[in-house]
């Protein structure tokens, strides 16, 4: 076994171009924009999981009906090099077939039963740790991962106070665990602006309402106005660090430094 030394100096990792082990959940509401965000990426796969959701939206796509299905398709990915970002349509999706494939295997109605004799919960360890092996074994692949999923409809008090954030469309340990392992949440949300014109916000703040956020410095509490077709560009535009000069790309870097 080789010595081990304690690090003597900080370490300053390079900024600029989106990283290759890049991996991102876009949330937000029915027809918002999700899809066609995603499909915008060059040199992209479409794994398209919900019926019909990507009819309109010029892609390299497959449209897929099953876990099996996707599971095939991951081995093929193994060994692809042509694509370099893979767009999963949408995480909520899968995290129904993977429940309903764990009640499929302990003979349950649905997962918010427990089997006779057995204790009760034991689905929810299991779908978890499902959930959470499948997000890994797409990151292993070594492409750019771009999870579209569906905003959670956020819970109110009597008053009508907002008392539960908008997040993923997961059950509550399971969201949490799965923002914790991917690095960028996005929200996508749309706001009517003067004339009656339709602005796309890509939300990288957190808030008091909307779980969000990035560990990139180049994203943290970043928005960014999408246009209405494609949006890979604005939002690559932010990775361009001759575009947006030397001092911010410096800049970006100490703070990514001191954050660690």
């Amino acid at each position: 076994m080789s010595e081990i030394t304690l690090p003597t100096e900080d370490f300053v990792p390079e900024i600029g171009g989106i990283p290759k082990d890049f991996s991102m959940i876009v949330f937000g509401p029915p027809k918002v924009g999700k899809t066609t965000f995603g499909a915008s990426w060059p040199k992209s796969l479409l794994l398209e999981c919900e019926s019909g959701g990507a009819k309109y939206v010029k892609s390299r796509k497959m449209d897929l009906s099953s876990l099996g299905e996707l599971r095939k398709v991951w081995n093929l990915l193994k060994t692809d090099t042509a694509y370099e970002n893979v767009v999963l349509d949408s995480l909520d999706r899968v995290a129904q077939w993977i429940e309903d494939e764990i009640c499929a295997e302990m003979g349950l109605k649905n997962i918010m039963d427990a089997k006779k004799g057995e204790r009760h919960g034991a689905q929810w360890g299991e779908y978890v740790q499902r959930v959470l092996m499948f997000l890994e074994g797409w990151k292993s692949l070594g492409k750019r991962l771009i999870l579209l999923a569906h905003t959670k409809k956020a819970e109110t008090d009597g008053q009508g106070l907002v008392i539960s954030p908008k997040t993923i469309n997961l059950y509550g340990q399971t969201a949490s665990r799965v923002m914790a392992i991917v690095e960028n949440i996005g929200h996508l949300y749309a706001v009517e602006g003067e004339g009656g014109n339709i602005q796309r916000i890509l939300s990288f703040r957190a808030g008091t309402h909307v779980e969000a956020g990035s560990r990139h410095p180049l994203l943290t509490d970043r928005q960014i106005v999408l246009p209405r077709d494609g949006g890979y560009q604005a939002f690559a535009a932010l990775f361009d660090v001759e575009q947006n000069g030397a001092k911010e790309s410096k800049k970006a870097k100490k703070e990514l430094a001191e954050a660690r």
